[in-house]
């Protein structure tokens, strides 16, 4: 789990939970802001290669996130 702040926001950026795609990122399936994937962090999100998602660097995000990835979903 890496530190990242965006916007004044504290986030990790992670492993993708399911590989190659942005499952479980926070900003997947936000319209009113765009993703640091495209703006600053040097990740593609469109890329076959790409594992990194971010999520909020809180405990119950970061509950969350293990909870997905121990699931295997």
């Amino acid at each position: 789990m890496t530190p990242y702040t965006w916007r004044d926001e504290d986030y990790l950026m992670v492993t993708a939970v399911v590989a190659r795609r942005c499952t479980g990122c926070v900003f997947a399936h936000t319209d009113d802001d765009k993703c640091p994937h495209t703006e600053e962090a040097d990740v593609n999100c469109d890329a076959a290669t790409n594992d990194i998602i971010f999520i909020r660097n809180t405990p119950e995000a970061i509950t969350e996130y293990a909870l997905r990835r121990l699931e295997g979903e």
